[in-house]
């Protein structure tokens, strides 16, 4: 429980991304559509995107998860930017 939001951005205008996946498969970002990144995620079970710029407005973050036999995960965050 917290008074502050928690899909808040930890910065006004950049945040991180992370979550847990399967190793081996890859991540992808996109901000509104936009593809900013990918990575394939490690040997962890982690993924982690630093530093993810964010627009004035709503921001909508998606990140894409595909496995190495077709598997498909898709994971939504919503950041709003401005008063």
């Amino acid at each position: 429980m917290s008074s502050y939001a928690t899909a808040q951005a930890t910065r006004f205008d950049r945040t991180v991304i992370e979550g847990n996946s399967l190793p081996g498969y890859e991540a992808e970002l996109y901000r509104n559509n936009v593809l900013l990144d990918f990575q394939v995620v490690g040997d962890d079970g982690r993924f982690s995107f630093t530093d993810v710029p964010l627009q004035i407005g709503r921001n909508e973050i998606v990140v894409v998860q595909y496995g190495p036999q077709g598997q498909r995960r898709e994971e939504t965050f919503s950041f709003f930017v401005g008063p």
